[in-house]
């Protein structure tokens, strides 16, 4: 549910927040955070993009792919960057005016398919995704979790975190519940709904608590 810590894990993922206890870990510890780790935030106009900058600009502000527009010294190579952004554009169905359009001029919809598109450019081993789908319509929707979809069957890993409860049960193969700073994680073998809203409103449940009639298996 909404407020019980969602917006702290993503800062606390993203090492713009400092814990107070406790470490994030990844597998491949040798690389630069910026490089092993995208973030897609909830809010994409606050956290995800800058408006009054140019679509091939908001791409530079994924570390990992900075780097690989940039020359000696620090010099962004601006034909590849409008380049690559021109390619992202064309596969990801963003609809606007180009790379040198502004980010504010796309709809709500085409800066969330930017902002996806971007993360997934970088091709990071793990993405944080928050909310990915909230204000989207149905197709738009279903767009982006297939491109989570594709991500993860090519091994990637992804943190999905979503108060749409029918997302969860669609996309993920571990589910866990957040309540207070607790963390419970599902069982595995079955998605049970009536245990997943006790979770949810702060119950804590014991082995065999939850009638087994109750058990809903994800599709």
């Amino acid at each position: 549910m909404d407020g019980n810590g969602q917006d702290e894990l993503v800062e606390v993922m993203a090492g713009v927040r400092a814990p107070t206890s406790g470490s994030v870990q990844l597998s491949n510890l040798k690389d630069d955070p910026g490089d092993v780790l995208a973030v897609i935030p909830q809010n994409r106009d606050v956290d995800g993009l800058i408006l009054d900058l140019s679509l091939w600009e908001n791409l530079l502000l994924s570390r990992s792919l900075r780097r690989r527009m940039s020359l000696r010294y620090g010099w962004i190579q601006r034909s590849r960057a409008t380049q690559l952004c021109q390619n992202l554009i064309h596969r990801f169905s963003v609809r606007g005016r180009g790379p040198n359009a502004l980010a504010r001029s796309l709809s709500g919809g085409n800066r969330q398919r930017f902002v996806v598109a971007r993360a997934l450019a970088a091709a990071p081993p793990a993405i944080v995704a928050h909310d990915i789908c909230r204000g989207l319509d149905l197709s738009a929707a279903a767009e982006l979790r297939g491109r989570l979809r594709d991500y993860a069957a090519r091994g990637g890993a992804v943190l999905l975190i979503s108060s749409d409860l029918e997302e969860l049960l669609a996309l993920c193969h571990k589910l866990h519940v957040i309540y207070r700073g607790r963390l419970t994680e599902v069982q595995a073998e079955r998605h049970n709904l009536v245990e997943i809203g006790l979770l949810m409103s702060g119950a804590v449940l014991t082995p065999g608590e939850v009638p087994a009639e109750s058990v809903i298996r994800s599709p």
